[in-house]
């Protein structure tokens, strides 16, 4: 039940396959972060208003995690291969 959002450009796998393998693993994928986030995952050139939500989320209720694709990936179970 853990809310996820993707910031950047994932090399292993689309966006659209990232948010099925949260759903399958009964997360949530989400657009924006929010109060609800409980994970950021970073890829490739990732939005610096996406980190910034972030950040201050992190600051304001400290339980948001930031995360990088391969952990995410490895989270999941996921070998990029």
């Amino acid at each position: 039940g853990q809310g996820f959002v993707v910031t950047g450009t994932l090399m292993a796998c689309s966006r659209n396959d990232a948010a099925r393998a949260i759903k399958m693993a009964g997360g949530r994928f989400q657009t924006y972060v929010t109060q609800d986030t409980d994970w950021l995952v970073v890829g490739l050139s990732p939005g610096q208003t996406k980190l910034t939500a972030a950040h201050a989320r992190q600051q304001r209720y400290g339980r948001l995690r930031i995360t990088t694709e391969a952990e995410f990936l490895a989270m999941l179970g996921i070998n990029p291969a």
